[in-house]
């Protein structure tokens, strides 16, 4: 929906408002126009069409859709909404049935949606933050061992 703010911060994914904004790579490097997703199904979409590529944006992106799906059938029937989130995964599974961190994010989420308690919208919106914030940690350190050779 808009440009990013300058070309040194651009991110393809951000978790912001409980959306979830994607960059669409299919439109670069002409545009730099973020897409904003509320729901599971949306974001399967767009990692169908390509406006999500590249293995850990697509794993990172299936960990906020399993939040999002949670805020969204959580909020809608607190007693039959697990179901809900699972049919939500399988959705997003079947979006790129070959991408192997797609179906790791989704086993880790699944993982954490069976032992939430209290509070799951909270929890899995925590989870995701976490694997996003894991994959940016373990790319700086990478950019840092590269810089050190050069």
């Amino acid at each position: 929906m808009s440009s990013p703010p300058n070309k040194l911060n651009v991110h393809a994914l951000r978790w912001q408002d409980r959306q979830l904004s994607v960059l669409d790579q299919r439109l670069l490097p002409e545009q730099g126009h973020y897409d904003i997703f509320n729901t599971a199904p949306e974001v399967a979409e767009a990692i169908k069409t390509m406006r999500v590529r590249g293995a850990p944006a697509i794993g990172i992106a299936a960990a906020y859709a399993v939040a999002l799906s949670v805020q969204q059938h959580f909020k809608l029937d607190n007693t039959a909404w697990q179901q809900r989130v699972y049919a939500d995964m399988e959705i997003l599974a079947a979006s790129r049935p070959t991408a192997v961190n797609l179906f790791w994010a989704l086993a880790v989420m699944r993982e954490a949606l069976a032992v939430v308690s209290d509070s799951p919208v909270n929890a899995m919106i925590h989870k995701a933050v976490e694997i996003h914030q894991q994959d940016i940690a373990a790319n700086q350190k990478m950019g840092e061992m590269g810089a050190d050779i050069l």
